[in-house]
């Protein structure tokens, strides 16, 4: 995926990714980040499924960039989760540096790790449900995933506060 995306700042990625989230977490994200989550584009590629179609919106091609940024499913808390990130971030971020944990290291660093881990495993978590994703329940979900930190004695200003 590295020299797909050479421009992403990937020391960053894994050094965020390796030390945040559970293990269930950074399997995840490992996949994702490797391009090798089961979207429809990818199974229809490996001969798994008949088409690439995009199980909630019928778009014609359901790859990473469809299913976490573009599908209408998930626009609306994608763009309130780029907002929030944007808020914070010392220069505006993209689409991809901000899915990939890869903005620069001036960002609020484990605010953004926390919300950015919260909305992706929601998306492919709810993947077979076509209803779109409430913005309300991102920002709700992140905060409980800021206050479960902070229990576990990691407390941290969350973008979602």
């Amino acid at each position: 995926m590295e020299y797909r995306r050479p421009d992403l700042a990937w020391h960053l990625t894994w050094t965020r990714l390796a030390s945040h989230g559970d293990s269930f977490e950074k399997d995840f994200f490992f996949s994702l980040l490797h391009n090798i989550l089961p979207v429809p584009a990818r199974r229809h590629r490996l001969r798994l499924d008949p088409s690439a179609v995009c199980g909630a919106c019928g778009a014609p091609h359901a790859d990473i960039d469809h299913c976490f940024f573009f599908c209408p499913r998930v626009t609306a808390a994608w763009g309130l989760l780029v907002h929030r990130c944007n808020m914070v971030a010392p220069a505006l971020l993209g689409d991809e540096e901000i899915l990939f944990l890869a903005w620069p290291p001036a960002a609020e660093e484990l605010g953004m790790v926390s919300a950015v881990i919260t909305f992706a495993s929601w998306v492919w978590e709810t993947r077979e449900d076509p209803a779109p994703l409430d913005p309300a329940v991102l920002a709700l979900r992140a905060r409980e995933a800021a206050a479960t930190a902070a229990a576990a004695g990691q407390p941290f200003r969350h973008i979602f506060l």
